[in-house]
């Protein structure tokens, strides 16, 4: 990585230019504006298009392509390759969300939803705490492949696989 260097913070680790410059921070700024917007949009389209297939495929579509991301995350080369790898891992899980409080919320279940947002929140406290200790003795490309094997391991335990005759809504 000429020219770019990885800075390690408090929300982990970020491939930054080694001087810094206005531009710079200008574009990372534009940047964190198209995550937010890949995921607003992604979020949109993957429930809609879910009642084409199902909303059960669509959950098991998304999970591992955005898995597959995560894991090609490993393999970028800089910063633009990054971004772009990120940005459609970002728009494919960002999708999974309402989907997955859809099946909740379709019972009616008042503690299992309280129970899902505890779980989600535990999880963004954890993960900068878990991706700091995996970087304190390893690399980027084990963090990232770490959380792909997570992820593709609780989803196995935690998602039935849609009956093929079956359409969800």
């Amino acid at each position: 990585m000429d020219g770019e260097r990885i800075q390690y913070t408090t929300h982990g680790a970020l491939i930054v230019p080694d001087q810094p410059s206005i531009p710079s921070i200008e574009w990372a700024g534009v940047v964190i504006m198209f995550y937010t917007a890949t995921a607003t949009f992604s979020t949109y389209f993957w429930t809609k298009f879910s009642g084409r297939i199902g909303r059960d495929r669509m959950i098991l579509l998304l999970v591992i392509l955005g898995s597959l991301f995560q894991s090609l995350l490993s393999f970028s080369s800089g910063t633009t390759d990054f971004i772009v790898i990120r940005m459609i891992q970002t728009g494919l899980i960002a999708g999974t969300i309402p989907l997955v409080v859809s099946i909740f919320a379709e019972k009616q279940k008042g503690n299992v939803i309280g129970f899902l947002n505890s779980a989600r929140f535990a999880g963004n406290a954890l993960g900068p705490i878990m991706a700091t200790s995996v970087l304190a003795v390893s690399n980027l490309t084990s963090l990232y492949l770490l959380i792909s094997g997570l992820t593709l391991f609780a989803f196995k335990f935690s998602f039935r696989c849609p009956n093929p005759n079956e359409r969800s809504v």
